[in-house]
């Protein structure tokens, strides 16, 4: 049906108010095309409602999938900081245990080495 007169609103709105005037349409095409779209502006409507629903349906979907990859290369992560953290350690012992231990000597040896070619050019 089709609507025309005066579009006076009304309070109650369970009842077209009474200055409209109803023509009915014969024309099949017209009904059939009224029909595609009603039914297309309907799909339209219900698509753009469930836009946001089904766009975090998806997220979620990737987040239950990635999920446990992502925890186990966590773990992954965290056992090799561990050892990385181990192994700097032990390395900042060994190169405080070298200098304590070697370079006094290597400098005494150098020191050493010098004066023995101090005195050898003395020598000669």
């Amino acid at each position: 049906a089709e609507y025309m007169g005066n579009l006076n609103f009304t309070t109650d709105m369970t009842q077209p108010p009474k200055q409209w005037k109803f023509h009915r349409v014969s024309d099949k095409e017209t009904i059939i095309r009224t029909g595609r779209v009603t039914s297309q502006t309907s799909g339209y409507l219900q698509c753009l409602a469930h836009e946001p629903s089904l766009g975090l349906y998806f997220v979620e979907d990737h987040i239950r999938r990635s999920l446990p990859q992502l925890s186990s290369l966590q773990e992954e992560l965290r056992g090799n900081g561990r050892s990385i953290n181990e192994v700097a350690y032990d390395l900042d012992l060994s190169i405080t245990a070298a200098s304590e231990l070697y370079l006094p000597r290597a400098a005494d040896r150098f020191e050493l080495h010098q004066a023995l070619q101090k005195s050898t050019k003395t020598g000669q």
